[in-house]
Parts: structure tokens; sequence; C-alpha cells
């Protein structure tokens, strides 16, 4: 059983048991107890979002269920600080931010420097900057190396690469494109206009996509 099964069991036994007393609990009962937002809840639910350990405590707590019945890694990870173990460094168990809604306009704020509030993270399991976020892939522009409803890992202190996927806003659209050295990127499906363009001066440059859950998840 995979952990967005486990968690999902875990849920229905506990809307069961509520319901045995005459009350109703559902996901947004859940998010609001958990201090999240019923998409994270529902992205949870259908394993697009991972839990953090922190998370997983507060979680089991509600459910009135143990850690090990949510994730077999995070009880793994629990049973190993308990006992003193350093399990993972830096780059392991950890969450990036998950931008939805308005991508640009939140990147825009980002990318100066001011705060934003972001409650829903996906599990990134690889090194990575503490300014890393996954971005929801609407484009078919990159198909097939990138398909639309992939979730991308970008990774904003990281700087253009020849060859590398980099994520740029141009004309008000988050656009991904390889990068073809001295400003030049690349589509990867050549059918969409302008395959090959120059970056203009209006462009941003964001990050560089550091890997990728697939439209699948």
């Amino acid at each position: 059983m995979n952990e967005s099964q486990m968690i999902r069991k875990a849920f229905a036994a506990y809307s069961a048991k509520k319901a045995s007393q005459g009350i109703t609990y559902e996901q947004k009962d859940l998010a609001r107890d958990l201090g999240v937002s019923p998409g994270f809840i529902s992205h949870l639910m259908t394993g697009k979002n991972e839990l953090s350990l922190t998370r997983a405590i507060n979680l089991a707590r509600i459910l009135d269920c143990h850690v090990s019945d949510l994730s077999d890694r995070l009880a793994t990870e629990l049973s190993a600080n308990a006992a003193g173990i350093k399990l993972a460094d830096k780059t392991a168990y950890k969450t990036v931010a998950y931008i939805c809604g308005d991508v640009v306009d939140t990147i825009r704020t980002i990318l100066k420097g001011k705060a934003v509030s972001i409650d829903e993270f996906l599990h990134w399991p690889h090194e990575h900057s503490d300014k890393t976020y996954a971005l929801e892939v609407t484009s078919r522009a990159m198909e097939p190396r990138i398909k639309a409803g992939a979730v991308v890992i970008v990774d904003t202190e990281r700087k253009d690469e020849v060859g590398k996927v980099a994520a740029l806003i141009r004309n008000d659209s988050l656009v991904l494109a390889e990068s073809q050295g001295d400003g030049v990127y690349r589509l990867e499906n050549q059918t969409f206009p302008d395959p090959t363009f120059n970056m203009s001066d209006d462009d941003v440059f964001v990050g560089l996509v550091i890997g990728q859950q697939s439209a699948e998840v």
C-alpha cells in the first residue's frame, strides 16, 4: 500500500468513527484542523503531495492513529530520530513549495525578494536550494520531454546551463525551454511558433528545472 492509500484508509477510518457518533467529518474539516488548504488535502489523498514528518505527526494526532498508519517512510525517519540516528542530511526528506494559481505573479514577487504565502508542498528528496519551487506545466511546448500536467521542480538559485531546461517568464507566461547558450532557448515541440528564440530584455530567467514528477502522479 502506498502513502496516499494509507492516508485515505486512515481518514476513512476516522470519518467512520465520527459518523458513528453522529458527526460528519470531511476533507475540508481535516484541512481546517491541519491548518492547510482543501487542495493540499486533496493532493495528499491522490499522491500528488507527500507528507513532511511534522505534518504526519499532526495528522496522526488528528486522525487518532500512528505515523506508521500514514507513511512507512516517515515512520522509519521518526524511529531513526528517536534513536538519535541522523537518517537524512540536506538532500533527504525535504519539501519544496508548490505554487498554484497565479504562478507568474507569485514568481515575480518571489524574485523581488518579497514574502509570499504558500501552504502546499511537495516532497523532493534530491539536493536543492531553499529557493526551489514546484510548478505545474500547462503547456505542451516541451513535449515529449516534459508533458503538460507534469510538475517541474525549479531551483531559482541555479544559473543558466547549456543543455538544461530553464524556466522563464516570457510574454507574461511561464515558459520552459532548453538553453542553447548566449541567451538562446529552444522548445522541444518544434510545431510551436518560434521554437528557437532569443531572450529579450522583457523576459525573466526564473531558474533551472532540476527534476519533474510525471503527469500521471
